[in-house]
């Protein structure tokens, strides 16, 4: 990094003058507090409130009777969403200096904003705007692979204002990725707002290069994200950072390394009308997609937004019109999901395996050592051995056998779960070729999740996209190819019908061969780790997973949904029966 030790130490240093005045609602004491102009707000006001009824816990802040969507943390003021700076900056045409906040100890706005007063939380949102800039900055993350003494000293380097405590870990993740000494992407946000408005969040893959290979400067980053109407009428218009207005021909990875925020992300806000931001065109959208991301998960919420980034960018998937911590607007698609049907259109399987095949070949900036993780977590982490206590010991039994569920119960699921997980490890062990099978894949390929676009004048498909990236991330290219042939056809979910055959399978198959050839040459095919062979015996064995993991939710969902819970367990009993028939079938091949 060409370090500029003066501009990163007054953005570090920079201040911004605050007097916090005691909402007249909370007032108890005959005594009007003066206006506090420190970071002790909630010790000093605490003397003027009925303790009572009114909490920190509850504790807000407002401007001009609007909600500042803030961390409050004890003594001191964080950011959540919109850093301090970043609402000075929508909200400056208004503010006189020392800017007047008030703060409240109750009515909290739950509808529009998010309480957040916890030392822990404050800390992983740092962490997590820390990876996502990491993420899209370079192929390998680095946040990912330190340790938690690393991740503890630059949260407490910035909770204690300690410039050369942050940078001396901080350093490490301004290291330019590549041979160019550049980023490979520049971790950006563009925040619309006009007056009144909340801003509206715009993110979107933008490289520190031009094809050139000249730097892209500020003005390269305003015309591929906004388009030139913001250049020609840049009176109309504000871009501001940190409080001022930067020269349009700075480079953007000289911004990124010099004006990013603590978590790396750099925050541009702007005055204008409310246009979305759709594909590669500002346009008006009436209908848009809202993705709720919570707050726990059984999937990382980071890792699937910057899937979400880039799949949507290769036109893989839908595009991201706007993201925020709490949820992603995604572009709507005119488009409907596969029928058992559309298996048997060749022109559609074609289409498909095409699509598939580029999805694997997409390089996401996430680890790639987790997939045995995730195998063993999907088989044995999934249902602990309490669980399996009760399908088979306890009441829920009951519902297996008034279900007629003989076959799940005449087998041990748990002992088959581990037999599956063993013979998938097993087969990656001593593998010299492993790596060639690993790709990015999407690893919830049913039909739901597969959209397609049909010209119904002529009768004829033009595109395919995936949705749903949740728990996309690196795997055996199997899983996906399995769970396709695992639902392939089939005219009802989690039934009993038998799996399409090898002639069908090897079909798709050798349109994923093709379409690999174009995007890697002809040395794809001749390489025997790609050979139609090896591809199918890897998906049957995969297919196997996918019906197993259908059996598991079944049961799952039966054991959480009462109101549901016959018409499960016959499903898995139907679907587990299909696993047998398959598994007896491929015999050979186990």
């Amino acid at each position: 990094m060409a370090e500029d030790n003066e501009i990163l130490r007054c953005v570090w240093d920079s201040y911004l003058p605050v007097a916090f005045h005691l909402s007249d609602n909370d007032l108890y004491s005959i005594k009007n507090p003066e206006p506090y102009f420190v970071n002790k707000i909630i010790v000093y006001f605490s003397h003027f409130i009925d303790s009572s009824s009114k909490s920190p816990i509850n504790l807000w802040l407002e401007y001009l009777g609007n909600p500042l969507k803030l961390f409050l943390i004890l003594v001191r003021i964080y950011f959540s969403n919109y850093p301090i700076g970043l609402l000075y900056d929508i909200h400056e045409p208004d503010i006189d200096l020392p800017w007047n906040i008030t703060v409240n100890f109750d009515r909290f706005p739950e509808d529009l904003i998010v309480r957040c007063n916890n030392r822990t939380l404050m800390e992983s949102s740092f962490l997590s705007n820390l990876k996502e800039a990491d993420a899209l900055k370079r192929r390998e993350p680095i946040v990912t692979t330190m340790g938690k003494k690393d991740h503890s000293q630059l949260w407490n380097a910035v909770m204690n204002h300690k410039f050369d405590q942050f940078w001396s870990i901080n350093r490490r993740l301004m290291a330019p990725s590549s041979e160019k000494n550049t980023f490979r992407h520049i971790p950006f946000r563009f925040y619309m707002s006009s007056k009144g408005d909340l801003p509206i969040l715009i993110q979107k893959l933008v490289k520190p290069l031009l094809e050139t290979g000249e730097l892209a400067t500020y003005r390269h980053l305003i015309d591929q994200v906004l388009g030139q109407e913001y250049l020609i009428n840049q009176q109309k218009y504000r871009f501001i950072l940190h409080g001022i207005q930067p020269e349009l021909d700075t480079p953007l990875q000289w911004m990124s390394e010099h004006l990013s925020f603590v978590s790396e992300i750099y925050r541009i806000d702007f005055l204008k009308p409310i246009i979305l931001f759709v594909g590669d065109q500002l346009k008006p959208t009436q209908t848009i997609v809202l993705k709720i991301l919570p707050t726990s998960s059984s999937y990382d919420t980071i890792k699937s937004r910057v899937n979400s980034i880039f799949i949507g960018q290769e036109n893989l998937g839908p595009k991201i019109i706007l993201m925020k911590d709490e949820f992603i607007v995604l572009e709507f698609l005119e488009g409907r999901a596969l029928l058992p049907s559309d298996d048997r259109n060749d022109q559609l399987v074609r289409l498909l395996a095409q699509k598939l095949a580029r999805l694997h070949s997409m390089q996401i900036p996430i680890s790639k050592n987790s997939f045995r993780e995730r195998i063993i977590f999907s088989l044995k982490g999934w249902m602990g051995k309490d669980t399996w206590l009760e399908v088979y010991h306890g009441q829920f039994r009951q519902n297996l056998e008034v279900s007629n569920c003989e076959k799940i119960l005449s087998h041990n699921l748990e002992r088959e779960l581990d037999w599956l997980c063993e013979k998938i490890l097993s087969s990656m062990r001593f593998d010299e070729n492993l790596h060639k099978k690993i790709v990015f894949t999407h690893r919830d390929l049913n039909h739901d999740n597969i959209f397609v676009f049909e010209n119904k004048q002529t009768q004829s498909f033009y595109d395919i996209k995936f949705i749903d990236f949740d728990y996309s991330g690196y795997n055996y290219r199997g899983m996906d190819l399995g769970r396709y042939f695992s639902d392939c056809e089939q005219q009802k979910k989690f039934s009993d019908q038998k799996i399409i055959e090898d002639k069908k399978m090897l079909q798709f198959i050798h349109y994923y061969i093709d379409e690999n050839c174009q995007i890697y040459g002809e040395s794809y095919r001749n390489d025997p780790i790609n050979s139609p062979e090896q591809l199918l015996a890897e998906s049957k064995l995969f297919v196997l997973y996918a019906m197993i993991i259908d059996i598991i939710f079944c049961i799952w969902t039966a054991m959480d949904k009462q109101e549901i819970r016959r018409e499960r367990c016959i499903e898995a009993e139907q679907r587990f029966r299909s696993y047998l028939d398959f598994k007896n079938r491929i015999k050979d091949l186990l």
